[in-house]
């Protein structure tokens, strides 16, 4: 049985993906090609919301998990999240390929997004009609406790422990303040970590720059962003040493921070960006 995550961003799937390996499930979280899907139990996010239902034809009787938001506070968030990381998320091809098929284009748009949302939200209900059994609709935000639904409708105990709340903010912001306390220059940072500078002067001012603050390396934790981040850091600084020695952290470190399992920037150039079925 595989479990496909069919929510779109900013719905709480890291949160799902981190909740299903608690429950013993392999995930991955934004997989890059069939293969990946293959490997794993579970895989979660906008890939794989873009791809349901050939994902369904695939793996008969897998198990769905549709997590949907309070529209008007996902669009704001939606929104935040864009204006920090526009720069980021232009820099892989399959990102953006994701974010024209699914949203309507790679830049937030309100009126786009909200349609989008509506699309989908419509989509996945009427396909699902009538088969309860394989797909469970699970607002993370609303729910009082997750588990419950979640573990009935897996068909697994619940564990003895909160639900995860996962939110990659805390990671991205932290390496932005580690680079910040070492160089002392915003401009810099913020070509660096390819966000706007506007964002760093705010992390800066809301955020005393005292050793003790900064967030530990082993509290940053993997993912697309904060790879694409370190990426660009270290092509800024000329090297890994340098780059490692500016963010406070052993090369051995800042390779375990840039690793992912495999990254869709390894991926061919020419390969689709829109369907992960036809990635072999």
């Amino acid at each position: 049985m595989k479990i496909f995550g069919i929510g779109l961003s900013k719905t709480g799937t890291s949160s799902l993906s981190r909740a299903l390996e608690i429950l013993g499930f392999s995930c991955i979280h934004f997989p890059s090609s069939l293969r990946q899907i293959e490997k794993y139990d579970a895989s979660t996010d906008t890939p794989v919301a873009l791809n349901f239902r050939q994902l369904d034809h695939r793996f008969p009787n897998s198990r769905f998990i549709f997590t949907p938001r309070e529209k008007v506070e996902w669009l704001s968030s939606c929104e935040q999240m864009w204006r920090r990381r526009q720069k980021l998320y232009d820099q892989d091809i399959f990102i953006t390929g994701i974010h024209r098929a699914l949203y309507g284009g790679k830049q937030f748009d309100r009126k786009k997004w909200s349609s989008a949302y509506d699309r989908h939200d419509i989509l996945v209900r009427q396909y699902f009609k009538g088969r309860p059994k394989d797909l469970l609709i699970l607002n993370i935000f609303r729910v009082k406790n997750p588990w419950i639904p979640l573990c009935r409708f897996l068909g697994v105990p619940i564990p003895d422990v909160s639900f995860p709340r996962v939110n990659d903010s805390p990671s991205i912001d932290a390496i932005i303040l580690r680079l910040l306390k070492s160089t002392g220059h915003p401009a810099l940072v913020a070509r660096a970590c390819l966000v706007p500078q506007e964002y760093v002067r705010h992390l800066a001012s809301q955020t005393r720059m005292q050793h003790n603050q900064v967030a530990s390396a082993d509290k940053i934790t993997r993912g697309w962003e904060v790879y694409l981040m370190l990426t660009n850091i270290v092509k800024e600084f000329g090297s890994r040493r340098i780059a490692a020695l500016k963010l406070g952290v052993s090369i051995r470190e800042l390779s375990r921070l840039q690793r992912l399992a495999p990254s869709p920037t390894h991926q061919p150039k020419e390969r689709s960006t829109t369907s992960v079925s036809s990635k072999r």
